[in-house]
Order: structure tokens, then sequence, then C-alpha cells
């Protein structure tokens, strides 16, 4: 299970390392960038910002799943811990 739970995370470091971009020696790169940066103040819908916002930062994508699953794993824990005792 250890194994691969790091499997896990080795691929997930994995996955967005690919997102990072390489900044040159005379440009700065701040993170995370100010909510001011994505310039989408015009936009009214949820969706519409958030596609925005993964469009110029794709990490935000990869953040709000891991989020999501955080989220349901929190909630899906007893179910889990039922399984496990059936065993």
């Amino acid at each position: 299970m250890a194994l691969f739970s790091s499997s896990v995370v080795l691929s997930c470091i994995s996955f967005v390392g690919g997102f990072f971009r390489v900044a040159s020696s005379d440009t700065l790169v701040t993170f995370p960038p100010a909510l001011s940066s994505y310039g989408d103040e015009h936009l009214q819908d949820l969706w519409e910002v958030f596609a925005h916002r993964v469009a110029l930062e794709p990490l935000n994508l990869f953040a709000t799943i891991l989020f999501l699953f955080a989220i349901i794993h929190t909630f899906c824990a007893p179910c889990f811990l039922l399984l496990a005792q059936k065993r």
C-alpha cells in the first residue's frame, strides 16, 4: 500500500511539474499570482472566471481537482472505514 501511495504522489508531482514554466534570469516569477493579475473583473459567471484562470495558469485546474478530491475523501471516510472493517 505504501508503494502505491508513493507512486501516486510521484505521478502527481511529475504531472504538476509539466505545468511550471522556466523563467529566464531577467524575469521574476511570483507564485501564486495576484488575483488582479488575471484581468477577469469583467467576467460575471463563475465558470467563465474559472475557465479564464485555467487558461492563464493550468495549475489552477490541478489544484481545484485536488481540493475537490480532498473534500470528497473527507465525506467518504466513514464509508471507507466500514468497508475496511468488513474485510
